[in-house]
């Protein structure tokens, strides 16, 4: 499991054992709750688009920073990090009293640091050997990074 997972597994662990505490009772409440142990179930098979349309429609519903929050995970599985540092700023305003959704927030802005000093690495490097750098030579850096930050 990629330290991406890792973390990602981390953060779900938690936020279930918040979950229930955080449904409201009936109706719209119950059918939210049905969305997101679907979508969590979803998740967890690594089944994303299904789970990310789960967790959409449970935010139709009304937004809920536990919605926000799968959708960020959901977005950093797939290694979209501004998508997901979108989500986990969204969840912060819709509950800002939750540390672990805050540190969410942090560990991808560091990322998305981490991968922006790689690029511009990649850039000066690619200039003075004459070479273009690829895609690829980014990615093999974002998964070094992940297993550094692991």
């Amino acid at each position: 499991m990629s330290a991406g997972r890792r973390g990602g597994a981390a953060l779900v662990a938690l936020v279930l054992a918040a979950a229930p505490a955080a449904l409201g009772q009936g109706g719209a409440a119950e059918d939210r709750d049905a969305l997101w142990d679907r979508g969590h179930r979803l998740y967890q098979q690594d089944e994303l688009d299904a789970a990310e349309e789960a967790f959409r429609t449970a935010e139709a519903l009304g937004p809920h920073w536990y919605g926000a929050l799968m959708l960020g995970a959901i977005a950093e599985r797939r290694f979209e990090f501004r998508r997901a540092l979108a989500e986990y700023r969204r969840a912060v305003e819709l509950d800002p009293t939750r540390d672990a959704t805050r540190d969410e927030v942090a560990r991808v802005e560091a990322i998305l640091s981490d991968l922006e000093r790689f690029r511009d690495a990649d850039r000066r490097l690619g200039r003075e050997l004459g070479i273009v750098v690829t895609v690829a030579t980014a990615g093999a850096a974002l998964a070094l990074l992940l297993a550094i930050r692991g």
